[in-house]
Parts: structure tokens; sequence; C-alpha cells
């Protein structure tokens, strides 16, 4: 039931962080900072949603651990690059950009530690469950 709990936080607050950054577009073409990492947070919730669907399908957990990761590490890292940008840019316009890609970064950070976790747990309980 956790695990339900955390994926709709982190659905809800990287598609919060998305709008944001998509309302002050005008800033990033002032300031030059590519807008690459505007769709690549709508990623983020894809993650725990590929974990959901592999167990439902009975897939591999590790196959679906790879995707679960693969799928928010592009935003991650975008997110961490037009953060760099915008505190370089050193006007104090770009604190809100600043606090939305702050909160982009720890959605997909945690939508990665979400996926290594739960597939963790997975085999973790896999391992332990009485055999017979």
């Amino acid at each position: 039931m956790i695990d339900l709990l955390v994926a709709l936080a982190i659905a809800v607050m990287s598609v919060r962080s998305a709008n944001a950054l998509r309302r002050q577009r005008g800033l990033f073409t002032e300031l030059q900072v590519s807008t690459q990492a505007v769709p690549l947070i709508y990623l983020f919730p894809l993650g725990p949603l590929v974990l959901f669907v592999a167990v439902l399908l009975g897939l591999a957990p590790w196959l679906a651990c790879i995707a679960a990761v693969a799928l928010p590490l592009p935003g991650v890292l975008a997110v961490r690059r037009a953060s760099a940008a915008f505190e370089r840019s050193g006007t104090s316009r770009a604190r809100p950009m600043l606090d939305a890609l702050s909160v982009a970064f720890i959605c997909g950070a945690g939508a990665i530690a979400f996926a290594v976790a739960a597939t963790g747990m997975a085999y973790l309980f896999q391992v332990m469950a009485p055999v017979g």
C-alpha cells in the first residue's frame, strides 16, 4: 500500500514541477537554457508504473528494475544541467525555476530509489519465502 502512495507522490510532484517550469518558458529562452528537461520530467512517474505492470504481467523483476531506472535517468541528468545553468545566471528571477528544478530532481531521484528498493524487497521476500 505504501508503494502506491510513494508512486502517487512522485507522479503529483513531478507533474507540478514540470508545469511550473513550462509556465516560465520565457526565462529559459532569455537565459539561453535548454528546455529539454521539461518533457523528460513527465517520465518520472513511469518508472514506478513499469514496476507495477511488471508485477501484474509476471515479468522478471530485474528487467523491470532496469526499465524503471532508465526512464527517469535522462530527466534527472537534464534537470541537473538546467539547474547548474540557472545557478550560473546569477539573477534572482531564476529562484522559482531553481525551486521547481530541485523538486523535480528529488522526484527523479526518488523514482530511481523506489525502483531499486522495490526490486530489492521483491527479491528479499522471494528468497525468504518458504519452499514447498
